[in-house]
């Protein structure tokens, strides 16, 4: 496949709502440790890769996730939300840092929401001189 084909929007729509890959373009300078991709072998068996969408079920998020790294602030990667739907009718969310298995059957109320990469200032007090408001 060609990365014209690569860099088209895509969307899925699966038990626990729509999801899409590349609806935005990347920031220059930004790493991805996985592209978005949407691979499904049937109907009820895929996995989505996004950077477009995080998930919220309750107070709890499941959201990509952007580091920069506080020794090199130029080195910013953006890790990927994953949703995988096996055959025995769970769901899995994986970001960086959790897993949730869900069960089909007995969803809970979810809720999906764009996201994009954003950096925020860091105002710590006390200042640890990591470098990233620029002092």
């Amino acid at each position: 496949m060609d990365d014209s084909t690569n860099n088209r929007m895509k969307k899925i729509v699966t038990p626990i709502g729509e999801f899409t890959i590349n609806s935005y373009e990347i920031p220059a300078g930004y790493t991805l440790y996985s592209s978005p991709a949407i691979v499904s072998d049937s109907d009820d068996i895929y996995k989505i890769i996004t950077i477009d969408q995080l998930i919220q079920i309750r107070a709890d998020k499941y959201t990509p996730v952007l580091h920069q790294n506080c020794m090199i602030p130029e080195e910013k990667t953006i890790y990927p939300l994953t949703i995988i739907h096996c055959h025995d009718d769970q769901i899995i969310l994986k970001d960086h840092y959790h897993s949730l298995t869900l069960d089909l059957h007995k969803l809970p109320d979810i809720q999906i929401h764009p996201w994009y990469p954003l950096l925020k200032k860091k105002s710590c007090i006390p200042c640890t001189n990591c470098g990233r408001c620029g002092w």
